[in-house]
């Protein structure tokens, strides 16, 4: 008997230490460094030469600009997480590509880490989450991060966008794609073509107009005073006459 009751207060003992392990929460430093965690992105555009290898040392413009030139200008997009401490780890989903990597402090330089993005092709989506290290919340999930790395706008540098404010031709990369299809954005285009032929038409017809007034505006002040001329003449005459007419009838 004192066995079993032996047994049944070590069990409860295992018990509560289990429990206490499994629902125990995370200390406010652990949850304030998950808090301090920062996630952005920024781009870089650099020229390179055939084998993909960087040459920052060379300008940008002038490689553009010199059709001719041996290098190419390419855009790379740097994901950057920083402020990661010793009492978490992170772990990046490319949801997009099906990728997946978890990165420790150790990882990190002096808590930051820099994922880089060869190309602009399409938008990446990254959910990024931060985890507990210690061990009374080890493993815990303390924060999810969602971010899209963006992509060059398509429309941006073609004909359509040339002194076009569109919608679809405001950013030159986007990190949400566009609500339309392509057929739509194209009729939204011709559309908007024909709207600024009309008016460029009624304004061309406008000036025409403008432009025969002040080109004729001498002759138009020319005539309109021969005609107040003639006007106050006829009604000098007229007085005149009747004038005569009173002096003949009271003679």
């Amino acid at each position: 008997m004192k066995k079993i009751r032996l047994l049944i207060i070590i069990s409860c003992l295992f018990y509560l230490f289990n429990v206490k392990n499994v629902f125990a929460e995370c200390d406010i430093e652990t949850r304030t460094n998950a808090a301090n965690v920062s996630v952005n992105y920024d781009m870089e555009r650099v020229p390179i030469d055939g084998y993909g290898q960087k040459h920052p040392e060379i300008d940008v413009q002038e490689t553009l600009e010199n059709i001719n030139d041996p290098y190419e200008v390419a855009t790379f997009v740097h994901l950057n997480i920083q402020n990661v401490t010793d009492r978490i780890y992170i772990t990046v989903n490319n949801k997009t590509e099906g990728s997946f990597e978890t990165y420790n402090y150790a990882d990190t330089d002096n808590g930051n880490i820099l994922i880089e993005i060869p190309d602009t092709e399409i938008i990446r989506e990254f959910e990024i989450k931060v985890y507990s290290k210690i061990n009374d919340c080890l493993n815990e999930e303390l924060r999810t991060i969602n971010i899209n790395t963006p992509k060059l706008n398509e429309y941006y540098y073609s004909s359509m966008c040339a002194n076009n404010d569109a919608f679809y031709c405001r950013n030159e990369f986007i990190t949400n794609d566009f609500n339309v299809d392509e057929n739509e954005i194209y009729e939204m285009y011709s559309k908007s073509q024909l709207e600024k032929e009309k008016n460029d038409k009624q304004n061309g017809n406008q000036n025409e107009n403008n432009n025969f007034f002040e080109s004729n505006k001498k002759w138009f002040y020319v005539s309109g005073l021969v005609v107040i001329a003639f006007l106050v003449i006829a009604i000098i005459v007229v007085i005149v006459k009747k004038i005569k007419k009173n002096r003949k009838y009271r003679s």
